[in-house]
């Protein structure tokens, strides 16, 4: 008979199809058996029936001793378990208590600060009020004063109106009885003269006043002025003075700019080749005036003050003592700038003046000129970081020219010392400290991480620059770290620099790939206030991260596993859970671990957060990031195998010990249906693969239908045993037996938990640990009734429930 397959789980876990090799991947499911009866010794000789009570006493005596005992021993325990525990309890509630008095404290001192601020501002109204108080009486006082004022002009007007009604009425009386002019009239003419005579008098008395100060204001301006022009004059008397003065140096001086360094000198007589010196000497007396010069050089002109300022008199005596014949100019290949050497083969009287390494000149890697002061920043840039590459290698210091990857020959850390020395440089004992640590560096790495690549070593030290440059990470070179031990062993050896730990971390790199680099763990900055986790109640320092938002944003552009690996918290789950995480790594990986071995396969996909107000299932990612690897690999397994039990062609071994299985294929219908009698690759067992049972050797599957329906006891006797002890699960209707436990049931299948009872879900009779509602089992069911909860009592049916606690079943 034709047989197609078939995929073993082995061929599907490692992605091969038609493998003749299956490998077991899976969990057979072990069935809850009761203890057996210890069998009874048939050979002893039957003892006497006194005999046999006593012995019965005996027994039963020693049984009620050690069940004291063990009482005892347990009532000890949870005794000392107590004391332990008040005494904890007693310490947090003085730790809360001083915790109080503290903020107590502050805020006293904070309201007696602002109490003194409102008393302040209360001194400073009540002052400005007296102030108010007093403008206000004051301006009724006035008040007072125009009033009774105005009174009395109203009166006196008054009465000056009678008065002129009086005289005008005597006046025009009289007009009538003599028929002369009026002499008040008169007087009022000359008083209306008078008056406008007064007010053109007073309008020029203005005028004047206000010419006679534009007059004052225009003098005082013009005295300004005058004064400010008289300063000026002395400032530019004085800056004349200056001017002639300097002119008179530069006019003493032979040369043009004043300015000058030995430097410019030195260069203005190469170039102008020694024009003016010795002109009237020739032949052999030229070398005689050399020789005649060369002791009164200065002696303190070497490469270290060619660029020092000289006055105009020094730049003189200089210019005209100054011998060059032995010197000659060459730009540095790295900043350009004309550098002074001494000229090939000439007598090395001044080597000083020499601005580069050694007289040839050019670097042994790429033949260029490079002077001391170019070579010194070259140096002190690769020290910090062309170490991360080839740590197997010797010299590793690169050539100070950027064109130039080459290594520059040195090996050692003399070899170093004595460049360095040749080159002038005034800070050896830092460089030779630098180098010393980046050795001990390389070590570490050519220890812990051989055949560490370029791109590794690029991408480690981009983000140790990275760590560095937000904060988080000393400098690898911070001072702060010695490089040798503050006292030697007890050999007299001195240690050398230990750069700590190296933890490999993963890194994000060119999208969607990464790449494994080491991080140096030692130079991590630590919180100096460390967070307590609430499982352990241990104290962890952990790097200021901020909230899990803001360490994803300090990351940017160097992000990866490494982000989440390097902390002691478990800080990316606050991407998702809607609480602070309060509880460190390890305890989270010991939850995980712990609810995989509790609960099997069944937990897979149920691995959730150990906080008591959360429980979110857990992604693949994170198991995978906080999940220890045995963790990982038997979750990564369980779901695969989860995943493989839904297929409807995958059928598992029923072979004795056997926990293979198999996917059958029937995509291609030429070949026909499927033949039933399949065989375990794996150890060859022959089953049934339309009814999941050993072959029926002999019958074909519509011949074992009509057997097993008609004509097998067994069979029937099977399904009545299934229907009389199981019920099926209501999450996914597996038949499931129950054992002498409580009657909280858990599938472990599918992690749905329910009341044996009545099949209710559990999630709404307790919703949490502290809540128990009985209304929500379903009707019916005897705890709504009998004041038991199910979790507080045990055994295989309620029958044996009620019988042992002696109530009724209503």
């Amino acid at each position: 008979m034709s047989r197609r397959l078939r995929r073993t789980i082995s061929s599907l876990l490692h992605g091969g199809k038609n493998t003749d090799t299956p490998i077991s991947g899976s969990l057979s499911p072990i069935p809850e058996v009761s203890p057996a009866d210890a069998p009874l010794n048939n050979d002893s000789p039957e003892p006497s029936a006194h005999r046999a009570l006593v012995d019965s006493l005996r027994k039963r005596t020693a049984a009620v001793e050690r069940g004291r005992n063990a009482e005892k021993a347990a009532r000890v325990e949870v005794e000392q378990d107590q004391r332990t525990k008040t005494a904890e309890a007693d310490r947090l509630v003085q730790e809360i208590e001083r915790d109080q008095a503290n903020l107590n404290r502050e805020r006293v001192k904070q309201l007696e600060v602002a109490i003194e601020g409102i008393r302040k501002e209360k001194k400073g109204l009540e002052r400005d009020l007296g102030e108010s108080v007093l403008q206000c009486n004051e301006l009724e006082a006035r008040l007072k004063e125009y009033r009774i004022w105005s009174a009395r002009e109203a009166e006196e007007h008054k009465a000056k109106d009678g008065a002129i009604a009086t005289l005008q009425a005597e006046k025009e009386g009289l007009a009538r009885l003599v028929g002369v002019e009026d002499p008040v009239a008169k007087l009022l003419k000359e008083r209306l003269e008078l008056d406008k005579m007064l007010q053109t008098l007073q309008a020029e008395l203005a005028g004047l006043r206000r010419a006679t100060e534009v007059k004052d204001r225009l003098l005082k301006k013009v005295q300004l002025h005058n004064q400010e022009l008289g300063n000026c004059v002395t400032t530019l008397g004085q800056e004349l003075e200056v001017a002639k003065a300097r002119v008179k140096d530069v006019e003493a001086s032979t040369v043009l700019d004043a300015s000058l360094t030995p430097r410019i000198l030195i260069v203005t007589k190469l170039l102008l080749g020694n024009a003016g010196q010795g002109s009237g000497v020739q032949g052999s007396n030229v070398d005689a005036s050399n020789k005649f010069l060369r002791p009164c050089l200065p002696c303190w002109l070497t490469s270290r003050n060619l660029d020092i300022p000289l006055t105009p008199g020094q730049a003189k005596v200089l210019m005209a003592t100054l011998v060059v014949d032995e010197l000659m100019i060459i730009a540095c290949d790295v900043c350009m700038l004309p550098k002074l050497t001494t000229k090939p083969g000439a007598a090395d009287f001044r080597p000083h003046l020499n601005e580069f390494v050694t007289r040839s000149r050019p670097t042994p890697c790429c033949a260029k000129s490079v002077c001391k002061q170019c070579c010194l920043r070259g140096f002190d840039a690769s020290l910090s970081t062309a170490w991360w590459e080839n740590p197997d290698m010797d010299s590793w210091v690169q050539c100070p020219v950027s064109s130039c990857a080459a290594r520059f020959g040195i090996s050692s850390a003399d070899g170093l010392a004595t460049l360095l020395k040749q080159l002038g440089d005034k800070d050896v004992a830092r460089h030779m400290e630098i180098y010393n640590r980046a050795e001990g560096f390389r070590r570490a790495l050519l220890t812990y991480c051989p055949g560490l690549s370029d791109e590794a070593s690029k991408a480690a030290a981009s983000l140790h620059n990275h760590l560095v440059a937000i904060g988080r990470m000393h400098p690898l070179f911070d001072p702060a770290f010695p490089n040798r031990a503050p006292a030697p062993d007890e050999t007299g050896h001195i240690p050398a620099f230990d750069p700590g730990s190296i933890r490999i971390v993963n890194v994000d790199q060119n999208g969607d790939n990464s790449i494994n680099v080491p991080l140096f763990t030692q130079f991590l900055r630590r919180q100096e206030t460390p967070k307590s986790c609430i499982i352990c109640t241990d104290d962890f320092p952990d790097i200021h991260t901020g909230s899990a938002e803001e360490w994803l944003q300090l990351c940017e552009g160097s992000r990866g596993t490494w982000m989440w690996d390097i902390l002691s918290s478990p800080l990316k789950l606050e991407l998702e859970c809607q609480h602070p995480v309060d509880f460190c790594t390890a305890c989270l990986r010991s939850h995980l671990k712990a609810q995989l071995e509790q609960h099997g396969r069944g937990a897979a996909e149920q691995l959730s957060c150990p906080s008591a107000e959360c429980h979110r299932k857990l992604s693949y990612q994170e198991i995978r990031l906080y999940g220890d690897h045995e963790t990982f690999t038997q979750y990564d397994k369980y779901l695969q195998l989860d995943a493989l039990s839904r297929l409807p062609k995958f059928r598992w071994c029923l072979g004795p010990g056997c926990s293979s299985g198999q996917v059958y294929d029937d995509d291609d219908e030429a070949d026909g249906p499927i033949d039933p009698h399949m065989y375990c690759q794996e150890c060859g067992f022959e089953m049934c693969y339309v009814h999941s049972v050993p072959w029926h050797e002999g019958q074909t599957c519509e011949q074992y239908d009509s057997v097993r329906t008609h004509g097998d006891p067994e069979f029937h006797q099977t399904q009545n045993w299934i229907k009389e002890n199981t019920k099926p699960c209501p999450g996914c209707g597996e038949n499931i037996q129950k054992g002498e436990w409580c009657f909280h049931m858990t599938c472990t299948r599918c992690r749905f938990e329910y009341c044996w009872e009545c099949l209710a879900e559990w999630k709404f009779i307790a919703p949490n640990d502290a809540t128990y509602i009985v209304q929500a089992h379903k009707s019916g069911c005897p705890f709504r009734t009998n004041g038991l909860i199910p979790t507080q009592v045990t055994g295989e049916n309620m029958q044996d429930v009620m019988r042992r606690t002696g109530r009724n079943r209503r």
